[in-house]
């Protein structure tokens, strides 16, 4: 819907083509861009910042299980880590 306010569309056409012609990501891209770019951010936080122990217990977590077996109540930073497997240890701070 937004596409076609942005292209000045017709109605009738495919919005899926009209997103490729904008240049605009589909939403589940858009999504698991914006996570990437968070899970980077967060896991290149300093030693000293305070939620830099729980992100590398979430990633160590996650690891130590080779990723196969989440938690029956996982929290966002174990998913995220789940997801995408950013080792906080290596990453420049």
């Amino acid at each position: 819907m937004a596409t076609l306010m942005i292209t000045g569309g017709m109605r009738s056409t495919a919005t899926d083509i009209l997103d490729v012609h904008a240049n605009i990501l589909p939403f589940q891209q858009t999504l698991r861009k914006i996570c990437l770019k968070s899970t980077l951010r967060m896991t290149s936080l300093p030693d000293t910042h305070p939620l830099a122990r729980d992100i590398k217990m979430a990633y160590n977590y996650g690891n130590a299980r080779n990723f196969a077996k989440p938690k029956r109540h996982p929290s966002p930073l174990h998913k995220l880590m789940y997801e995408f497997k950013v080792n906080p240890a290596r990453m420049e701070k």
